[in-house]
Formats: structure tokens, C-alpha cells, sequence
């Protein structure tokens, strides 16, 4: 099967080196089936934190949406360029924060080459839906959320509640829900793990037939 090329994006207040540590127990020993890229958000290279910051709308107008994040924009700009300009991605893997941006980035996947954010799977781990209200038209794109997608959800998650998790993967066409009894962590028990495994194998193959490798 071809190796796969997934891109991994960190939780609030994380970075591509936190990451790839709490990503061990799920990924040790996968070097054959894929190689994650880990990545910092945009806003670590200034002294900030997190890929967004969700504020408060402070408008009278009832059109608008009650919260926005604040350095979203600029976040977007940044990954449009990295697919631009990198590799092709197979997949995206987020956890947290990253994860409720991997869903953002299934509803703004766009094969033109202007704006070209293109990729086949999502694996978001303590995910929830965006609180931004401009952010529902992507959501809606329900063709984009058809992609094959895993959820991996702790049972005992008090930053985000597995009913949250629970929310974001019904969004998706035929999720693969994994779950497990901890908290707010990117889990490697054996249940989780070959689950996830026999995921990625799956889509190691679906990347070779559209490669036309026989």
C-alpha cells in the first residue's frame, strides 16, 4: 500500500512538538502506513497562541452571529498557501481546537488551484462543531462531508464533552466513531488503536487504486 501523507494540527495553546508527543500512543510503530506532518498554527510565530480566539460579537444586529473567532481569517490564508505549496495531503488528523478545524477545512475543500485545499479523510479527536455562526454555510456543504471520516471521542472529556464530539461527527456522512474511556487526550488503547489502524488501511488501499497502482 502506498504510505500515506496526513496532515496533523495541534489543539489550543499547542504546537506541531506537543503534538507529536500526545500523538505517540496512537501513532508509534505506523512509520510504514503514514507519515504525519505536524504543523504550528500561524499565530505561534508572533508570541499568540491557538489557531483562533473565540470572542464575543459585540453588534446590536441579529443577522449577525453572537461569536466569531478572532484570527480566523488569517489561519485560513496560511493553510490555502500550505496546500498550495506543499505536497499533496492524503488526509488531515486534528485534535481539539485542530480538530474543529479539520472539520472547516472538509467544508472548504476546493480543488481549484487558486485556493486549492484538497484531501480524501478527516480523524478529529475531541472535536466540536465551530461556535462561529459564519461558519455554518460550510457545514452545509454536505458533499464535502461525505468523505470518509473517524471521531475518536473520550467518554470522560470535561474540556470537550463527548456529546460535542458526538455533534460534530453527525455532520458527516457515514462516521467512524472510536470510543474510550478517558479524558481530553489522544488515546492508544488497543480497542482505539486498531481502529484507527484498520482506518488508514483502508485508505492506504482507496489511494492506491486511484493512483492506479495494481
Amino acid at each position: 500500500m502506498r504510505k500515506l501523507r496526513i496532515l496533523c494540527l495541534h489543539g489550543y495553546r499547542g504546537s506541531a512538538k506537543t503534538l507529536q508527543r500526545q500523538m505517540r500512543p496512537l501513532t508509534q510503530g505506523l512509520e510504514q502506513l503514514a507519515e504525519f506532518v505536524c504543523v504550528d498554527a500561524p499565530s505561534l510565530a508572533t508570541g499568540d497562541f491557538g489557531w483562533w480566539h473565540a470572542v464575543s460579537n459585540d453588534v446590536d444586529d441579529p443577522e449577525q452571529p453572537a461569536m466569531r473567532y478572532k484570527g480566523w481569517p488569517e489561519t485560513k490564508t496560511w493553510l490555502i498557501s500550505l496546500f498550495q505549496q506543499s505536497p499533496p495531503f492524503d488526509g488531515v488528523f486534528g485534535f481539539s481546537q485542530g480538530a474543529a478545524l479539520t472539520s472547516l477545512l472538509v467544508g472548504l475543500r476546493n480543488r481549484e488551484p487558486e485556493d486549492r485545499i484538497s484531501f480524501d479523510f478527516a480523524v478529529m479527536v475531541g472535536g466540536f462543531v465551530s461556535n462561529d455562526g459564519s461558519h455554518a454555510n460550510l457545514y452545509r456543504r454536505e458533499s464535502e462531508y461525505g468523505l470518509p471520516s473517524a471521531h475518536i471521542i473520550g467518554e470522560s472529556d470535561l474540556v470537550v464533552p463527548s456529546s460535542s464530539s458526538d455533534r460534530l461527527a453527525s455532520t458527516f456522512k457515514n462516521p467512524l466513531i472510536l470510543r474510550h474511556s478517558g479524558g481530553h487526550i489522544i488515546p492508544g488503547n488497543p480497542q482505539v488503536r486498531s481502529g484507527f489502524i484498520a482506518f488508514l488501511q483502508e485508505r492506504a488501499r482507496e489511494a492506491d487504486l486511484a493512483d492506479g497502482s495494481p
